[in-house]
């Protein structure tokens, strides 16, 4: 039998542990059989017992949902006298927390996030190929006679950072009740901004090693490690 997904996670001395519903109900019927009770009866004798309604242990046993606290699973373990509560966990692989967490985005949500993502990795992109938006950009305007090439970069690098938040913008529609949304949020106004944010001049890239500045290679990979752990922390936050 398939265990349900829809249930709390429980960490217990650093593991990661769900409600067993298929445990549950085998336990549940052993108990009916050799108590030589009905099934709405035992119901009502267990939810009397632990305290909570019919319609929660009729929930777990149909898989829609567990209990919510192991206080709950430990006075389960109790009322049918169990040699342990974990009987009734069994233990998360993160492997299926990453899977599940996913798939309780609606499949626009999923859409929808990548478009802000693939914008953020195009931005980035662009930082990375043109030295950290300096020597490639720097020469770029030179050679076309731009007087001051350092105001050309960045009325460019503010246009390409306007590009992000268009798309998250575009993007509140399918985003706007989830907490990843204010990070991704913040992470445009903050993150990105750092990346470039002083270290416009033409020179600045030059002297990165002399002055212990952040290398162009330095700063990418700091924003690019940032994204990446909003987008796997989000998935995993969401089943908490």
């Amino acid at each position: 039998m398939s265990r349900s997904k829809r249930t709390k996670i429980f960490e217990i001395n650093e593991k990661k542990y769900r409600f067993d519903c298929s445990n549950f109900i085998f336990i549940f019927e052993e108990y009916r059989v050799k108590e030589k009770i009905s099934k709405t009866k035992l119901q009502l004798l267990l939810s009397e017992k632990i305290n909570v309604s019919s319609d929660a242990i009729h929930n777990w046993l149909y898989k829609l949902n567990g209990p919510v606290s192991i206080e709950l699973i430990v006075a389960l373990a109790d009322f049918f006298s169990l040699d342990s509560y974990f009987q009734l966990l069994y233990e998360v692989k993160e492997q299926e927390i990453e899977r599940n967490a996913v798939s309780m985005y609606s499949n626009l949500q999923i859409e929808s996030l990548k478009r802000v993502y693939d914008a953020i990795i195009e931005f980035l992109h662009e930082f990375y190929k043109t030295g950290g938006f300096t020597t490639a950009l720097w020469y770029e305007f030179y050679h076309k006679g731009v007087k001051d090439p350092v105001d050309a970069i960045y009325d460019y690098v503010e246009n390409q950072l306007d590009k992000v938040h268009l798309v998250l913008q575009k993007e509140c529609f399918y985003l706007h009740n989830t907490k990843i949304y204010e990070e991704l949020e913040y992470y445009c106004d903050n993150d990105l901004y750092d990346t470039f944010d002083g270290k416009l001049d033409y020179a600045y890239r030059f002297e990165a090693y002399a002055e212990g500045n952040p290398t162009t290679e330095d700063d990418y990979n700091k924003a690019l490690n940032k994204i990446n752990t909003i987008m796997k922390d989000c998935i995993y936050r969401i089943q908490q």
